[in-house]
C-alpha cells in the first residue's frame, strides 16, 4: 500500500524575535541585528565577507551628527538642499588604508537628482577630498573621484547611467589595478580620466588631506561646498569594507 501526505501553510505575519504558537507562543530574550534575507544560497567567500563586516564589537556602527537630513521609518535618510551626515574625526574615516569598500542603497527624488554616498574631505582645505556619487543631470553616471591640492592632480572613475526613482544598490571598490563601481549587482563598464598622479586606483589614500578629515554622507566635501554639491534623495544602509568585495 502506499499514502500521500501533503501540508499547505498560510502565513499572514511573520515575525523576528518571536515564536508563533497559538497556545505556547514564546518570544526571544537578547538582541538581534542585520537579520537578511536572500533568494539564493550564499558562497563560502559571501559568508565570510558577511561576518568579517560583523566580527569583533558588534554592532560596529559608527554614530554621526544629523545636520538637516531626515530620517524614513523605512531605514533611509532623506537629504535635501544643504543637508549632510558627519562622521566623528577619528578612525577609520582619519584612517585612509582602512576603507577599501564602500556599498549603499540610494533614491534618487528626480530622475536629475544627485546623491552623494560618501565623502572623505579635508574639513580647511576645498581641494583634499574623495567622494562617490550618482549624477543623475548632465551626463548621467555613478562616479568616484579624488582630488589632491589642486585640479592638477585628480582621477576620476565612472560608469554611465540610466537615471530613475527606483531604488538601486551602489558598490565602489578599490580593486587590485582600478576602481571599480557595480549597480544592483552587475559590475560596471568604467572609464577613467586622470591628470598629474591621479591613476586609476587613486583612492581616500590619494589626497594629502590638509588638516582635520571627516566622512560624511549626502555631499560632495566638507570644505566650502556649492549649492551644486549636496544630495536630493535618499541613502541607506552605507557599509564600509576593509577589502575589495567579491561576486
Amino acid at each position: 500500500s502506499s499514502a500521500s501526505f501533503s501540508q499547505n501553510y498560510n502565513y499572514s505575519s511573520n515575525w523576528i524575535g518571536h515564536f508563533y504558537h497559538p497556545s505556547t507562543p514564546q518570544s526571544f530574550n537578547g538582541q538581534i541585528g542585520q537579520v537578511m534575507i536572500y533568494g539564493v544560497g550564499l558562497t563560502q567567500d559571501q559568508i565570510r565577507q558577511n561576518y568579517n563586516f560583523t566580527k569583533n564589537n558588534y554592532p560596529n556602527g559608527y554614530d554621526g551628527t544629523i545636520n538637516g537630513a531626515a530620517f524614513n521609518p523605512e531605514g533611509s535618510f532623506e537629504f535635501q538642499s544643504n543637508d549632510y551626515l558627519r562622521f566623528p574625526t577619528s578612525a577609520p574615516f582619519n584612517d585612509s588604508n582602512t576603507i577599501k569598500a564602500i556599498t549603499a542603497w540610494f533614491k534618487l527624488d528626480t530622475s536629475t537628482s544627485r546623491v552623494f554616498i560618501f565623502n572623505v574631505s579635508s574639513t580647511s582645505n576645498s581641494n583634499d577630498y574623495f567622494y562617490c556619487s550618482v549624477i543623475g543631470d548632465g551626463t548621467p553616471t555613478l562616479g568616484i573621484f579624488t582630488r589632491d591640492g589642486s585640479s592638477s592632480n585628480q582621477s576620476y572613475t565612472s560608469a554611465s547611467l540610466t537615471p530613475d526613482t527606483n531604488w538601486h544598490h551602489v558598490v565602489y571598490q578599490n580593486g587590485t589595478s582600478a576602481n571599480e563601481i557595480w549597480l544592483d549587482g552587475v559590475k560596471q563598464t568604467v572609464t577613467h580620466s586622470n591628470s598629474g598622479t591621479g591613476a586609476n586606483n587613486s583612492w581616500i589614500s590619494y589626497p594629502s588631506y590638509a588638516a582635520s578629515v571627516v566622512g560624511e554622507l549626502g555631499r560632495l566635501r566638507a570644505a566650502s561646498p556649492s549649492a551644486t554639491h549636496y544630495s536630493d534623495g535618499k541613502i541607506s544602509k552605507v557599509k564600509l569594507y576593509d577589502k575589495a568585495l567579491t561576486q
